[in-house]
């Protein structure tokens, strides 16, 4: 019965497409069949006991690889979420409220030309409107790196246009 709902459950995820619940499906019957096939000695602590010294150094790595790949996603989680922020600054008409947050978003992930090309556009706006020199070669700066960043896509290099052209005296 446990072999016909994993194959059941991966027979619904190659044809069709993962839910949380197949998923969850996947990893209750994966424990399911651990549990079956070394009638609970793990759950004891047995087989800890019987642990060899590259399997503590397995273990240590992958949890080392775990601990540094959550930090890796929460970091870039935190970068959106300051990108969100900024960007609703930005599209309500608060591009000098917009440009901490977006600075910030850019800190936390450098390599996101989505990210810097929102602030490049917050600088440049910042700087139209104040004549902020300073702020216009920071949003020169910023598209210039979008640009190297994202060679091919004509959303950037139409935004830079605009802005290098509304920044122009």
């Amino acid at each position: 019965a446990l072999l016909a709902a994993i194959i059941g459950v991966e027979t619904v995820n190659f044809f069709g497409f993962s839910t949380v619940t197949t998923e969850t499906y996947r990893y209750l019957f994966m424990g399911l069949t651990i549990v079956s096939t070394t009638k609970g000695k793990i759950l004891k602590g047995e087989s800890l006991k019987k642990l060899r010294w590259w399997q503590y150094f397995l273990l240590a790595t992958v949890t080392a690889g775990s601990y540094w790949t959550i930090s890796r996603v929460f970091v870039k989680f935190q970068a959106d979420l300051k990108y969100n922020l900024g960007r609703q600054f930005s599209n309500a008409g608060y591009a000098a409220e917009a440009l901490e947050p977006l600075s910030q978003a850019v800190n936390l992930a450098p390599n996101e030309p989505v990210f810097r090309n929102e602030l490049a556009e917050a600088q440049a706006a910042v700087a139209i409107s104040l004549s902020a020199e300073t702020l216009a070669q920071a949003a020169l700066v910023n598209f210039k790196i979008v640009s190297g960043q994202s060679k091919s896509n004509l959303a950037f290099i139409r935004t830079q246009a605009q802005m290098e052209f509304l920044m122009r005296k």
